[in-house]
């Protein structure tokens, strides 16, 4: 993956982000971890697993999402309350929209605390 590839990939991400990104994978024992991790986290069996403690969860749950994310899926459980896109954002909406993000979770978070004297907003 050349520079010019994770930029794509980032689009909308500040520069020293993503050169700071490249800078790290191009260590060998980097690049082999990070290999090593998709390999384990493409795996058809880790991904059914993951989805299976997802729909398995009962606590109340936000999704966020980016519209172009590759791995988006509508997961199937009636904690979700929400499911919130991030327009024109792909998988790493915290690097490429930032702001959009913290604002999203700003607005969820505030619409699902409950209020009480306990409660600080």
């Amino acid at each position: 993956l050349g520079a010019n590839d994770l930029a794509a990939q980032l689009d909308h991400a500040p520069a020293a982000l993503w050169q700071d990104a490249y800078q790290v994978l191009q260590k060998p024992e980097v690049r082999q971890h990070n290999a090593q991790w998709l390999s384990w986290a493409g795996q058809a069996q880790t991904r059914a697993h993951y989805r299976h403690l997802l729909a398995s969860l009962a606590i109340p749950i936000t999704l966020v999402h980016g519209t172009q994310d590759p791995l988006l899926f509508q997961p199937q459980n009636p904690a979700i309350r929400d499911i919130i896109a991030i327009e024109n954002s792909g998988h790493y909406p915290q690097m490429t929209h930032p702001t959009q993000l913290s604002e999203t979770i700003r607005q969820a978070i505030s619409q699902q605390l409950p209020v009480g004297p306990e409660v600080t907003r």
